[in-house]
């Protein structure tokens, strides 16, 4: 059975598991994962996206972060949803309803858990977002800010890196990418700093190069 499951309930995971599903995405929720799954995944050599910013991106914005005010987030975010995160009574309009944050924010908690108990179980491991499915869901930052949250689920920073680009490649079998290697394609991105030691460097994006090609230059020069 080829296909994808979203679902995050164990015992649904479990079973599209054993059914023959080839990519569980997004992460289990609602409880931590056991043996029983751990040798389900391996022995069928499924593949795992936890997705940790999906269910973040639904309060983090009306709790406005710190981050909120960096220039590479800046430069992602369209006028009209930075308005929208500005809006004092769209933040209050989030925030009352307690009882979702609270689990949205349980969600993120057990979702690193989970991760990082199938990373070190050795259950291969992908990279995803669900960005651009609603407008919170930032294409280009949710990437990042997923970085940002694979880090704080335990794993070191070139773990996290080597998600969003070996892995991810191996899973979509796409074998001239992914890597620095010859023969490779040229598909680079260039920061200032060292996202080896801090992956919060990820976002001081110097340049971009695409196929070899210079296609983007200083994020951080953008000015909202």
């Amino acid at each position: 059975m080829d296909g994808i499951s979203g679902r995050q309930n164990l015992s649904d995971a479990k079973s599209l598991v054993n059914q023959g599903v080839d990519v569980i995405a997004h992460g289990v929720r609602d409880q931590s994962v056991d043996a029983e799954f751990i040798e389900a995944m391996t022995a069928h050599s499924v593949w795992y996206i936890p997705t940790i910013s999906l269910d973040e991106s639904s309060y983090i914005f009306a709790e406005q972060p710190g981050w909120r005010m960096d220039p590479f987030f800046a430069h992602a975010l369209q006028p009209a949803l930075a308005a929208e995160f500005d809006d004092s009574a769209w933040q209050v309009r989030i925030l009352e309803n307690q009882k979702q944050v609270d689990v949205d924010k349980a969600s993120v908690q057990m979702n690193e858990h989970n991760l990082r108990i199938l990373y070190d179980a050795g259950v291969n491991i992908g990279f995803g977002t669900d960005s651009g499915a609603v407008p919170v869901r930032i294409p280009g930052f949710a990437e990042h800010r997923e970085l940002d949250l694979l880090v704080a689920a335990g794993l070191t920073p070139l773990q996290a890196i080597d998600l969003a680009t070996g892995k991810a490649a191996a899973l979509l079998q796409l074998n001239d990418r992914g890597v620095l290697a010859p023969g490779k394609l040229a598909d680079l991105v260039v920061v200032d700093g060292n996202p080896a030691a801090h992956i919060q460097d990820v976002h001081k994006i110097e340049a971009v190069w695409h196929r070899g090609r210079l296609v983007s230059g200083r994020v951080r020069d953008f000015t909202p």
